[in-house]
């Protein structure tokens, strides 16, 4: 019935039981017949064939719609050259335009411009002066607003010219980095006493929490960093107070304040200033440069380097790492002629296909590739179409129901005393009792990421080990890639136990030293992070894999380092600290971060026990 209003979206269609409904581009409304418009969707309504397959496309809308905004605000605090092509394919689709509309660009000629629109014809900006002009250009980088020395101006052009962003670009807060800088973390924004942990995972809003820390991905200096602010780990109810900010980049190394370009800078301290003075945030809102006189800082900023490109999707199509990524415009009766436009990598754009096929979604236009990316892990119901095709229809049939209990767990993230374990686990055993046995590894590891961002570690530490225990049931080995990949998704919540991480730890006796010593300790420190502390047999193996792999000092103290800076580390067992006795004491030595880090948390485990520091 949907297929018939192809020629007419915005149309109420009857759903069978006394009711109508319609989709006005962002949610369903619906009244009944001939009636006004109620303020909700009844539960009668969401139950018919209709009103699920509305519902569908909203939540598929819904998600679509904030990830194109989050892509684009990445590609601006990246500095991502976007090629023309790209943004040409992106315009057709009504949300992808939104974020784009009227953001700030730079062409490789270093001409400037509001962008408008993009087409065959080139790309059509409005100038600083006003006037409309078509470029040529091949490439355009989104300009954050702090390297722009001109930002007051540009302000009052846009206001002037009625120029509006759905992104916040022009009217962000930007944070100038002092010249002269010491140690490793930004302490102005610690110490806030919050009641209740839940009201602290409240506060960021739409910045990530994983474990104990509100985290922002960037790029700093061409190579992907990660900003930290320590709001605590516990019980929803547990008091909890707020602790430095820290950058963090590849292995886990902590950066020195001092290596922290200006937009990484900026971007980290205006998320910790977000989250700590949320009230303020609220009611004024942002748009003020802080820092006066006001400078841009450009002899920091370096274009993101292949790791950076590769992570955003960006990579040059001529290179050979990773995978080929293409745009893909999936049709809908009630998108009309705009298109739902999604990237996609080649490994998953087959059963993308099928899952939004039984979604209601038309064959996808498919575009010539416009960059390389990692490649995304096919999460089930994906993983039945890559893995078992035959029977991947009763992967999307249990894809239905776990939308609904994705509406819980989405309602859980900022109320947790909204979610009842009992009543979820009992859901998803449901859903498990209609699939093969062979999908259940997958099953229960999509289930287990749903629930980690409700912060309820315990009762994804279940769902994992039901995982584990389905491959083995099932007799199923993961490639060591998609293992690891499970491993850091769940350690960065506090999800895998004590127990399942030393057991993992001793599997990889059997693999490349170097990297099994860069593996373990990484997930050590995430999982310490996420208030999870580690089994005093790590430091033993840790030492073990150095020394088999030669690694020399900086290498060996890195994770240490980082341990020690963690507020959450008080929390270790005697046993624990005994055991990283040793290396904890090099490490102290040698890195006075390190050092640092032990006298302020840890007093006694710092004196050591032949009383170094």
């Amino acid at each position: 019935m949907i297929e018939e209003l192809a020629e007419a979206p915005g149309v109420w269609l009857p759903t069978g039981d006394g009711h109508e409904v319609v989709f006005d581009g962002e949610r369903v409304n619906a009244r009944p017949v001939g009636g006004r418009p109620l303020n909700h969707l009844p539960s009668k309504v969401e139950d018919t064939p209709v009103g699920r397959r509305f519902r569908w496309l909203s939540d598929d809308v819904w998600r679509h719609r904030w990830n194109c905004w989050d892509v684009v605000e990445a590609w601006m605090t990246g500095g991502h050259a976007l090629p023309s092509a790209l943004l040409a394919a992106l315009w057709p689709d009504r949300y992808w335009r939104e974020s784009l509309d009227g953001v700030f660009v730079t062409g490789p000629d270093g001409g400037r411009g509001f962008l408008r629109r993009i087409d065959a014809g080139g790309v059509h900006l409005t100038g600083t002066d006003g006037r409309e002009v078509t470029v040529g250009w091949t490439a355009a980088v989104i300009t954050h607003p702090v390297l722009l020395d001109d930002l007051d101006e540009l302000r009052e052009t846009a206001s002037r010219l009625g120029i509006g962003q759905f992104l916040r670009q022009l009217g962000r807060d930007v944070h100038r980095r002092p010249r002269t800088l010491e140690g490793n973390a930004v302490t102005d924004y610690a110490g806030l006493e919050i009641p209740r942990l839940a009201r602290a995972w409240q506060r960021p809003g739409r910045y990530r929490v994983v474990g104990g820390y509100v985290v922002l991905d960037l790029v700093n200096r061409g190579e992907p960093v990660q900003a930290r602010y320590w709001i605590g780990t516990g019980r929803h109810n547990a008091r909890t107070v707020t602790g430095h900010l820290i950058w963090v980049g590849a292995g886990e190394r902590i950066l020195a304040l001092e290596e922290v370009d200006a937009v990484a800078w900026s971007e980290g301290v205006r998320m910790a200033e977000r989250v700590h003075d949320r009230d303020r945030y609220l009611q004024e809102g942002e748009g003020e440069p802080v820092g006066r006189p006001w400078r841009p800082q450009r002899e920091d900023v370096r274009p993101p380097g292949p790791a950076a490109a590769l992570a955003a999707g960006l990579l040059p199509v001529a290179e050979t790492e990773g995978v080929l990524v293409r745009p893909r415009a999936y049709p809908h009766p009630l998108l009309g002629d705009e298109p739902m436009v999604r990237l996609v990598d080649d490994g998953i754009a087959a059963a993308l296909d099928a899952l939004l096929a039984s979604r209601g979604f038309g064959t996808p236009t498919v575009g010539d590739p416009v960059g390389r990316g990692v490649g995304a892990e096919p999460l089930y119901p994906l993983w039945a179409v890559v893995h078992d095709q035959k029977n991947a229809g009763l992967a999307f049939a249990a894809m239905n129901t776990l939308g609904r209990v994705e509406q819980q767990v989405r309602l859980s993230r900022h109320y947790p005393a909204h979610l009842k374990p009992s009543a979820l686990l009992a859901e998803f055993e449901e859903i498990a009792g209609r699939l093969p046995s062979h999908h259940l590894p997958a099953f229960w590891d999509r289930a287990g990421r749903m629930v980690l961002e409700t912060r309820n570690a315990s009762l994804a530490a279940r769902l994992f080990a039901r995982a584990r225990e389905s491959e083995k049931a099932a007799g199923i080995t993961l490639d060591a890639e998609p293992r690891r990949r499970v491993y850091a998704a769940f350690a960065a919540y506090g999800g895998i136990k004590p127990s399942a991480l030393a057991a993992y730890a001793r599997t990889l006796k059997r693999t490349d030293p170097a990297a099994a010593h860069a593996e373990l300790s990484a997930l050590m420190v995430r999982s310490a992070a996420a208030g999870v502390m580690p089994a005093p047999s790590l430091p033993p193996l840790l030492a073990a894999f150095a020394k088999a792999a030669g690694l020399p000092p900086a290498e060996t103290d890195r994770p240490w380092e980082t341990f020690s800076a963690l507020p959450s580390a008080a929390n270790a067992s005697a046993a624990f600290w005994e055991a990283a006795a040793p290396a904890l004491l090099t490490a102290a030595n040698r890195s006075p971060e390190a050092a640092r880090g032990l006298l302020e948390h840890l007093p006694r485990a710092a004196a050591g026990a032949d009383g170094r520091r």
